[in-house]
């Protein structure tokens, strides 16, 4: 969601003159995940920009147990 969000503020905040295109957001494109000794594991992962879209999706486990998910399209 973190993600999603400074996504919207990016894609939002550009000047009519200098517009924000897809590509600007390929950075974002694979995956990661938080250190092994973390105490909840965050794994999120992002396709490349194609055909107009991004998908990504992400995962939050905490005790063992899914706290939270989430599936995106931009």
């Amino acid at each position: 969601m973190r993600h999603a969000l400074a996504v919207l503020s990016v894609l939002t905040t550009a000047s009519p003159a200098a517009a924000a295109s897809l590509s600007d957001l390929s950075f974002m494109s694979g995956c990661w995940t938080t250190l092994p000794d973390a105490p909840e594991t965050l794994r999120e992962c992002f396709t490349a920009p194609h055909a107009g879209l991004m998908q990504g999706s992400s995962q939050t486990v905490k005790d063992g147990a899914n706290a939270f998910r989430e599936f995106v399209v931009i």
